[in-house]
């Protein structure tokens, strides 16, 4: 009684020693006992390496995102649990692991899997919302993680589609077309869904009677056999749902030597930055 507590001024990682003596009503005092304990005032640290950051942060069912995973870090106490909250954005529901449902408005932090690393199994995630992944670790001295760590990310699941501008003649003159050309877009609901972005668009020259397609210039080997796919140049970005313009040859590729009578096709597919493939390629013959 009558006594405060010490001044602790040391950095964390220093050990003291609490002693404790009884004293009796007729003054005997029993054996010391020392517990000995280790300073720690700050939590852990924390990272988020799935979802991965930006400009990778763009998921779906063509690129699944099974399971959350990271890793953590503490001195001297070590780290007791990482746990993980995942928030809908679009709505301002959190996904709750117990009952396996999106809650509007009730937050809700979940243990992971271990803590070096940690991992948490995904959520049964929305189509076409934006999501953010909250993350925090606590120490076994009782210390979180001063600011939770977090993770934005989309998930998209519609499919993009592509058209074809150029050629868009039965009959070309000779030497051409030079150059082949389309538009392409990403499908998205802007009044309801998040994301909608096209990453590239990519086409395929075949030669129609024989099946050989162009692998982008004579010394990669021209018009051989094999479905051959070839990347155009397109500029990715802008707003959702914007409509992207793109052309061949690009990247070190040569349009074909077209040959005389022979009739080509000109196949064109767009692909998401969630990987989704456009399902129904646009096509395009000429001779």
């Amino acid at each position: 009684l009558g006594h405060s507590a010490p001044t602790i001024i040391e950095s964390d990682g220093v050990q003291y020693g609490l002693s404790f003596q009884a004293k009796d009503f007729a003054g005997q005092l029993s054996a010391p006992a020392t517990n000995y304990v280790i300073l720690d005032r700050v939590g852990p640290s924390v990272v988020i390496t799935t979802p991965m950051a930006a400009p990778n942060d763009y998921y779906g069912p063509a690129r699944a995102l099974t399971q959350l995973r990271g890793n953590s870090s503490d001195s001297p106490a070590g780290v007791d649990r990482v746990l993980v909250q995942i928030r809908n954005v679009d709505d301002g529901s959190f996904w709750h692991v117990g009952s396996s449902l999106w809650v509007v408005a009730a937050s809700s932090y979940a243990v992971a899997n271990a803590t070096a690393p940690w991992t948490f199994a995904g959520p049964a995630f929305i189509n076409n919302k934006k999501y953010t992944v909250s993350v925090i670790g606590v120490d076994t001295a009782g210390n979180p993680t001063a600011t939770p760590v977090d993770r934005d990310l989309y998930y998209d699941a519609n499919k993009p589609s592509s058209t074809i501008l150029s050629p868009n003649t039965p009959f070309q003159p000779r030497n051409f077309p030079a150059v082949l050309s389309g538009t392409a877009r990403d499908v998205v609901n802007l009044a309801a869904e998040t994301t909608g972005y096209v990453a590239r668009v990519e086409v395929a020259i075949q030669e129609t009677v024989s099946g050989n397609y162009w692998k982008g210039t004579v010394g990669l080997g021209g018009f051989s056999a094999g479905q051959t796919y070839r990347v155009t140049s397109s500029t990715p970005g802008g707003t959702p749902g914007a409509v992207v313009p793109w052309s061949y040859p690009a990247f070190g590729d040569t349009i074909p030597p077209w040959a005389d009578g022979v009739n080509y096709t000109v196949k064109s597919r767009a692909i998401d930055r969630s990987q989704n493939v456009e399902p129904l390629e646009q096509s395009f013959s000429f001779t």
